[in-house]
């Protein structure tokens, strides 16, 4: 008789975006018209400058559209972050 083993497997899946404005004495305004994430599980962080190091300016989850998010550095950086659960089995579905 043959068993199938099956394990829960976690991914969590990150990409960075660098949006810079022409200079920096330009500020970048993010302006919202969807949002759509899974609550507590899919983020969009947001950052006044040019990586995941500088000031956050939201942590944003769910669909509630947020107020507009000013950068005022000039730059302003995105994170996506997104888990998956997938079931994995050695022999046959699960």
């Amino acid at each position: 008789m043959s068993q199938t083993r099956c394990q829960k497997i976690m991914l969590i899946c990150l990409s960075f975006v660098h949006l810079p404005a022409p200079s920096n004495s330009h500020r970048i305004v993010l302006n919202f018209t969807f949002m759509d994430t899974e609550c507590t599980y899919d983020y969009l962080f947001v950052y006044d400058g040019d990586s995941y190091q500088s000031p956050l300016l939201a942590s944003l989850s769910g669909n509630t559209l947020p107020q507009p998010i000013e950068a005022k550095s000039g730059k302003v950086a995105k994170q996506d972050t997104m888990k998956e659960t997938l079931k994995h089995s050695k022999r046959g579905k699960c």
